[in-house]
């Protein structure tokens, strides 16, 4: 008898692919509808306020933000001697 060299896998393949390609489309059209769905609902909202800007709170945002960032000296010296 001949030394059997690859086991056939073709019947395990179709039996796993039997079981996951519905998972895998019900899983597809899940995403698609909600993509198409917050798409639709996206479009449906209000226009944007035409306001150009809230300069209070843009203020105090960039004054909080200035007060937050660790101060550092600029060190020029590195570069002396080389």
């Amino acid at each position: 008898m001949p030394p059997i060299l690859a086991a056939d896998t073709s019947r395990a393949y179709h039996d796993v692919a039997r079981v996951f390609l519905p998972v895998a489309i019900v899983i597809f059209a899940v995403f698609a509808g909600l993509i198409v769905l917050l798409a639709w609902r996206g479009s449906r909202r209000k226009e944007a306020s035409r306001r150009a800007s809230n300069l209070p709170l843009e203020a105090a945002y960039a004054g909080c933000w200035l007060r937050a960032r660790p101060r550092r000296k600029l060190r020029t010296t590195f570069f002396i001697g080389w």
